[in-house]
């Protein structure tokens, strides 16, 4: 598989697992689980092994022509790893409490199988080198890749989507809500006759498109409950 330390490479697995907590695995066939299943392999392959104190390598079974075999996953254990990483992303991005210092993602399904100790014959140097399952190496893989993304991972303001910004500075997914939110500053700070002569002059606007040139009765702005 292809391992690589390059950025851009980083970001499409990044964004490739915001689309997967997306993505409708109901109902799938023998095949569309496959398909899953090497999606998910090949995101497991992308883990920054150099970056982790023990570099792990993904145990597999011998397939056809020697090459790895793919790990038998069920639809159950897809949904329910999707899910895990569903209510992970909530976990980590959750702003509806202001007074807490951080937000945590515990993952417990993190297993090794045992280690391995080999010996470089070139320089006789001896290193160690643990063997994980797949689901360890995926949620590795996961956890090192949102570390590296570190404060570029935002939750849109106007949507609530969670993405990957380019820059730090980016606080919403796309130039529509970046407009929608800088429209409702804009409103936010007219007095409530600036906003009432705002929503005439849109409904004017929507009624001369259907009724032609007709002027609706001004009634002015709604008045609080109280008020004389």
């Amino acid at each position: 598989m292809y391992k690589s330390e390059d950025k851009e490479q980083k970001d499409i697995w990044i964004q490739w697992l915001l689309d997967f907590r997306k993505e409708n695995l109901t109902g799938l066939s023998e095949d569309e689980i496959k398909g899953v299943t090497a999606r998910m392999v090949g995101f497991s392959d992308v883990l920054p092994r150099k970056e982790l104190p023990l570099r792990p390598v993904r145990t597999v079974e011998a397939g056809d022509y020697g090459g790895p075999k793919l790990p038998v996953l069920s639809a159950e254990k897809i949904q329910a790893m999707q899910k895990t990483l569903c209510d992970g992303f909530d976990a980590l991005m959750y702003e509806g409490n202001p007074g807490a210092l951080r937000n945590v993602w515990k993952i417990n399904d993190i297993q090794y199988e045992g280690l391995t100790l080999m010996r470089n014959r070139g320089n006789r140097g001896l290193f160690i080198m643990p063997t994980i399952k797949f689901t360890s190496a995926f949620w590795l893989s996961v956890a090192t890749l949102l570390v590296e993304a570190g404060p570029r991972l935002q939750r849109c303001p106007e949507c609530q989507t969670i993405f990957l910004a380019k820059t730090n500075r980016k606080s919403c997914c796309s130039s529509q809500c970046s407009q929608r939110g800088r429209n409702r500053r804009f409103i936010e700070k007219k007095s409530p006759e600036e906003k009432y002569e705002m929503r005439r002059a849109k409904y004017i606007r929507k009624v001369e498109q259907t009724l032609g040139n007709v002027k609706p009765e001004q009634r002015g702005p709604r008045k609080k409950k109280g008020d004389s």
